[in-house]
């Protein structure tokens, strides 16, 4: 991570003004985050924060459902439904932490009070002791999809009964707003991956079979 700050003799002067304003002394010609023997290594603060308020959404739906009688006790199957639904949700509010290199960037490019107010500075090197990116109510998220489901139970076979319930999501749209240097920037996320634990997959399914066998009687 680089302090943005860094070489100050050369950056624009309005980038200076801003760094000098928020704890780079005056006073040093050329400024170096640690003379540059940290290698970019600066510490953050994560963690909750007493002051988050609840995210608040607004969410719709519609839908239809599919269970004609004539696919009721036929041949074919005791029960077959067929489900689709649409959902848009929007949420405001969303909880998470601005990242480091953004909140420096910020405070550095635009002067931000809340970004430049988490980060610590020494008053004698200007060197960055600590960047506090706890959880706040920024960014908001917009997505929507469809979702598609099928039950199947099947009539008495003799051995029993047999099920199937067949479940399909498809995502439209995944829209995170999140702050940038400049003010928020809109970050498409169906159909990508974030780090190794989080997915945004466009299409989903999952599948459940069930039976329940008939008891055998003795002869």
């Amino acid at each position: 991570m680089i302090d943005p700050c860094n070489n100050s003799a050369s950056l624009p002067a309005n980038v200076r003004a801003t760094c000098i304003a928020n704890g780079v002394p005056a006073t040093i010609a050329n400024y170096v985050q640690d003379g540059g023997v940290t290698g970019g290594q600066l510490g953050v603060t994560t963690g909750g924060n007493k002051a988050l308020k609840p995210e608040t959404s607004n969410s719709y739906t519609a839908g239809v459902v599919l269970s004609h009688s004539f696919l009721r006790n036929s041949g074919f199957s005791k029960r077959l439904d067929f489900e689709v639904n649409y959902y848009d949700i929007n949420l405001q509010g969303a909880i998470r932490a601005v990242g480091a290199d953004t909140l420096l960037s910020r405070c550095a490019q635009t002067g931000d009070a809340l970004s430049c107010g988490a980060i610590r500075r020494s008053a004698a090197t200007g060197n960055v002791l600590g960047i506090n990116a706890l959880l706040q109510n920024i960014g908001a998220l917009t997505t929507n999809g469809i979702d598609a489901t099928i039950t199947y139970r099947s009539p008495d076979t003799g051995i029993g009964t047999f099920g199937l319930f067949f479940s399909n999501t498809y995502m439209l749209k995944y829209r995170e707003i999140v702050p940038a240097t400049n003010g928020f920037i809109r970050i498409a996320r169906d159909g990508t991956e974030r780090g190794p634990d989080q997915a945004f997959p466009r299409y989903k399914a999952n599948a459940r079979s069930i039976g329940d066998l008939a008891r055998c009687k003795p002869t």
